[in-house]
């Protein structure tokens, strides 16, 4: 009797901004995508509006979506991860960007590796990667921070790390917060660090309010920028 092949995992990036349609989205990743019939994702309704643009005709309710993140139950995704073992393609959505990174998805895929299932990540939309091509920094030794704290004092205290290690090996540090506290944060990171240092504004990326600008930091006093409640990363160098 032959052995049933495994499915194979596809991480299936999505756009970064929201309305955004799926145009940023390489057609061989919405192909991969559109090969699964099981999905883990972060929100299921975000999830099929991108599948029904990536596909008008696609029949949904034939997929099965399973849940992950802080609200999703314990064992959704092990049970959509045991779909591999039919011979069923999985894919996993988080809201936009790259799952798995800074985003749900990474205990998935150490399932599916754990299974000696096949894991294929697609190509699209990265916030991290986006920045730190259009920075003008370093962007051979890099790191990676997500959220800073919210609490001023630990927030000083993780920039001032930062500031210290770059100082010392000239390493890019790539960091963020939720639109409505991106302006405390920017007069932060002005307050702290040296004159000198660059400072990275990369806001509503692939959007259609996209905007890019890399200064010193003793130019951005000079030339502080109007903030949207839109989401927006930033990278802090030499």
């Amino acid at each position: 009797m032959a052995r049933r092949m495994k499915g194979k995992l596809y991480l299936i990036p999505c756009p970064i901004t929201e309305g955004k349609d799926s145009s940023v989205i390489p057609v061989s990743t919405a192909s991969s995508a559109l090969k699964c019939k099981v999905f883990i994702v972060e929100n299921v309704k975000h999830a099929r509006r991108f599948l029904k643009a990536l596909d008008s005709d696609i029949d949904i309710d034939s997929l099965q979506f399973y849940s992950m993140g802080k609200h999703a139950e314990p064992h959704e995704m092990a049970d959509a991860i045991q779909h591999l073992n039919t011979g069923l393609d999985v894919g996993i959505m988080s809201d936009a960007g790259c799952p798995a990174v800074a985003d749900p998805g990474w205990e998935a895929v150490h399932m599916a590796h754990e299974q000696g299932a096949e894991v294929h990540p697609l190509v699209g939309p990265s916030s991290i990667l986006l920045t730190l091509m259009a920075s003008g920094l370093n962007g051979q030794n890099f790191t990676f921070h997500g959220y800073l704290p919210i609490d001023k004092k630990e927030r000083i205290s993780a920039l001032r790390n930062m500031i210290s290690e770059t100082s010392r090996s000239g390493i890019t540090h790539l960091f963020m917060d939720t639109p409505f506290r991106n302006e405390k944060l920017f007069q932060d990171v002005l307050s702290s660090a040296n004159a000198d240092m660059r400072l990275c504004l990369a806001q509503d990326l692939t959007g259609p309010y996209q905007w890019i600008k890399t200064m010193s930091i003793s130019d951005w006093k000079k030339k502080k920028p109007i903030f949207k409640k839109i989401p927006m990363m930033m990278a802090l160098g030499h």
